[in-house]
């Protein structure tokens, strides 16, 4: 069993759901899964790239405020956010799916600036 820090820095593919093990488990071999999971049987505990992201994040707010700085939330949510607008790494919010894709797309017409047409 884990923390939920942890779990949340647990990849997907690493991820094991646990059995609610009972009598009829044992006995006819029709056992239930739950939703919760752990990551102990594969390993990869804390090895999610945004796990450590965030956790850096969090670190510069937390130095930030140490020196009293009143921009210190955005200096930490700031650097998440453009680090995560990179593609082709493992903590882009864009990943090379049709998901990402479309993400992508949307995040270009957002920051797009018009021409002025003189």
């Amino acid at each position: 069993i884990a923390t939920a820090v942890t779990l949340g820095g647990c990849p997907v593919e690493k991820r094991t759901n646990l059995v609610a093990y009972d009598d009829t488990c044992k006995d006819l071999g029709i056992c239930t899964f739950s939703d919760t999971y752990t990551c102990d049987v594969e390993g990869g505990i804390m090895t999610s790239g945004t796990t450590w992201i965030g956790i850096l994040g969090m670190m510069i707010i937390a130095i930030a405020l140490a020196y009293k700085s009143k921009l210190a939330f955005i200096y930490g949510v700031g650097f998440v956010t453009i680090i995560s607008w990179f593609r082709g790494t493992e903590v882009t919010y864009f990943p090379d799916t049709d998901a990402g894709n479309a993400r992508f797309e949307y995040f270009k017409k957002v920051v797009d600036v018009p021409g002025l047409g003189l």
